[in-house]
């Protein structure tokens, strides 16, 4: 997946545009990314990527930037 691919997700995820997804974007900035949207985020990259999310990163996500970092960390490579 690449960066444009995730933000794409997202964005379909907590039903916005994509532009409103940017590196700098966190929880909070965007409707529906709240606790419940960061959850199902979470999953659904579980799912897509077929990897497994640390409760421990998953707290530390505070903008897209941290969660490429941390997809990254896992062996999720985004580009």
């Amino acid at each position: 997946m690449n960066r444009g691919e995730l933000k794409a997700m997202m964005a379909e995820l907590f039903r916005c545009d994509v532009n409103e997804i940017q590196d700098t974007t966190g929880p909070g900035d965007v409707t529906g990314w709240d606790s419940l949207g960061h959850v199902a985020l979470m999953m659904e990259l579980q799912n897509r990527l077929g990897v497994h999310i640390p409760v421990e990163d998953a707290l530390e996500i505070a903008s897209v930037s941290d969660l490429v970092r941390i997809l990254d960390r896992i062996g999720s490579d985004v580009n």
